[in-house]
């Protein structure tokens, strides 16, 4: 049996630990073997939970722009008090703007701005200057292009069928744990009552990143069988959710536990990969914890 009860920060990772008991080994093909303390869903981990799906519309992107960034804040200042075409001028005429070229939040922010004067076009032209920022994180990726559809614009028929990222929500018991991996490497760790694992993916061990991309590969084969997403629902009870996020929307479908575990879904073979990196990521848990035990 496993206790945390910690919070560290690791550069620019952050691992919570809940104050609760989780065990898990790495399972057998298909099969979960877990116990997690977690009797609810709390508001934060509800609020992280939609940063997952990367498909915020341009304003709530815009609202949690803030960069500590003068010009930014700047800007964010002007759209506040009603006046778009100060933030754009800001903007764009800024002696630092070669600076922010780089920066999602000044393209997002430029966009947003534009879109409020009525100049579509312009918005989608800052959009696509996000998209070509190099070795842009696939969950920024696939934000700019939750927004490019805002503005009606839609990826090539094969680009849209392309898996980017999964988020698998498992409740057991009514105790809920989320786990996503995304094309990059990168991966997310959720659990219901509070904490989990945030940061970049250099931050995290390799074999999470190998796990993550495994994920991703194990669901492309489900385009085209698995419906666009409806409502945004918590799995019901002892059932997965698991939502493949492409640029050209979101997939989803549920499953439960038992048929996942007998290999009787089209979906069992993401279940396996999930519990793999699942299981990578509370070991390194574990082993972060263990480092710093005087």
């Amino acid at each position: 049996m496993r206790r945390y009860v910690a919070m560290w920060f690791m550069g620019s990772m952050v691992v919570t630990c809940l104050a609760g008991a989780v065990t898990a080994q790495h399972p057998q093909e298909g099969q979960l073997i877990m116990a997690l303390d977690a009797t609810k869903v709390v508001d934060v981990i509800l609020d992280l939970r939609k940063f997952l799906y990367s498909d915020q519309s341009l304003k709530g992107q815009v609202a949690f722009g803030k960069d500590e960034h003068k010009i930014i804040d700047g800007a964010l200042e002007q759209l506040d008090i009603g006046k778009p075409e100060g933030a754009v001028q800001l903007l764009q005429v800024s002696e630092e703007k070669g600076n922010l070229k780089h920066n999602p939040n000044y393209w997002l922010l430029l966009a947003y701005a534009k879109h409020q004067l009525g100049d579509i076009d312009g918005a989608r032209q800052s959009v696509r200057q996000l998209l070509s920022i190099p070795k842009l994180e696939t969950r920024l990726m696939l934000s700019a292009w939750s927004v490019l559809r805002e503005l009606g614009q839609t990826p090539e028929n094969e680009e849209g069928k392309r898996v980017r990222g999964v988020v698998v929500e498992i409740d057991y018991r009514d105790r809920v744990i989320i786990v996503a991996g995304y094309e990059d490497g990168t991966s997310r760790l959720l659990f219901g009552e509070g904490g989990g694992i945030l940061g970049e993916k250099e931050d995290f061990p390799i074999e999470s990143l190998v796990a993550a991309k495994e994920l991703i590969r194990s669901t492309q084969s489900l385009i085209g069988k698995v419906p666009l997403e409806g409502m945004r629902q918590l799995p019901k009870q002892n059932h997965v959710r698991f939502a493949l996020l492409t640029t050209a929307g979101i997939y989803a479908a549920e499953e439960s536990i038992d048929k996942l575990e007998k290999r009787r879904s089209p979906l069992s073979p993401a279940w396996t990969a999930a519990n793999q990196l699942l299981g990578i990521l509370l070991d390194f848990i574990q082993a972060r914890k263990k480092s710093r035990l005087p």
